[in-house]
Formats: C-alpha cells, structure tokens, sequence
C-alpha cells in the first residue's frame, strides 16, 4: 500500500467520521475499531494477511474476490472463500480419478455455489453457523449441521464425499 493511498484513505475516514457524527451521532471509530478485530480474527483463523489481495496467491483460497472453478480437484483438496464469492462447476466431470474422493469447503462472509454433475454419486456434511446452506434435495439450514446422501451411492464403485462448512454466509450445493 502506497503511502497516498494510505493517506488518503485516512482523510477519508477522518472526514466521513465527523460527518456521521454531526449528522447521524455514529462513532466512526468505533465501526473501524471493530472491522480492526473481524480482519485480525481472520487472520488468525486462516493463518494468512486478510488484506494482502483481492484473490490471495493460493489457488484454493478466494479473499475479497470472485472465482469460478470448472474442473474436479484431487482428492483431500480444500477450499476457502472469506468476504468473496466462489462457484464451483463440476457438471463437465464425467468420473473421479480417485473412487472415493474427498472436498472440504469453507465460507466465511461470503457465498459458495457448488454444481454437481448428475452422474457421480455424493454424499455432503454441511455445518452451518448464522448462514443460508442449501442442499441439493432442497433442504436449507441456518444454524446446525445437514447430510445429504444421493440415491445412486450403493450402487456405484465412485464416491464424492463433500465436507462443507459455512460461517455468517451463503452456501448452495445443487445437482
């Protein structure tokens, strides 16, 4: 960050604090005092600067952003999305390159759409805390944890096991 742009942004709080102040009594200060402790409770949370870039250097990993992924990653891969939004297209997969391969998705602020191809059988563990989850069979959860099994998982020899858990966000999986 640039010192103008340090600045700048300084001046702009500064005059936007004594604007909501007059005019509406908001203590601006205390508003970035608190968004203070969110980004350093993130950080300690995923163990990365929360604001080092719009889509951080990980390929896994979406803050303040918006990705899109097409293919099906290896097995045990995770997935994080934080104040961003991430979709992710598996209808193109036809098989698994493992039999039984697993997923970990997190959100936290943000919004995870998760599009299943028909032809793979899945079974999904959602964890939801103040947040909207959608499962494939139309049920939603706001606070607790959700299964879902597909009907076509005793019969084939592939298996998608999604792990996914989603904090003051937005998640929807879907076939």
């Amino acid at each position: 960050m640039g010192a103008g742009l340090f600045w700048g942004l300084i001046l702009i709080v500064i005059g936007l604090s004594i604007i909501f102040k007059v005019i509406f009594d908001i203590s601006i200060f205390r508003i970035v005092i608190a968004v203070v402790f969110i980004l350093i409770g993130i950080k300690i949370l995923i163990g990365k600067p929360v604001l080092k870039a719009s889509i951080s250097d990980d390929e896994n990993v979406v803050i303040f952003g918006e990705r899109t992924y097409k293919t099906l990653p290896l097995n045990g891969t995770e997935y994080n999305t934080v104040f961003g939004k991430t979709i992710y297209d598996f209808r193109e997969v036809t098989s698994l390159e493992d039999l039984h391969t697993r997923l970990t998705f997190n959100t936290v602020f943000g919004s995870t759409e998760v599009i299943l191809p028909d032809s793979i059988p899945v079974k999904i563990k959602t964890d939801a805390v103040f947040s909207g989850a959608v499962m494939p069979n139309g049920n939603t959860i706001a606070f607790g944890t959700s299964k879902y099994t597909s009907t076509d998982t005793m019969s084939s020899s592939q298996l998608l096991e999604i792990e996914a858990h989603v904090v003051f966000g937005a998640l929807n999986i879907r076939k």
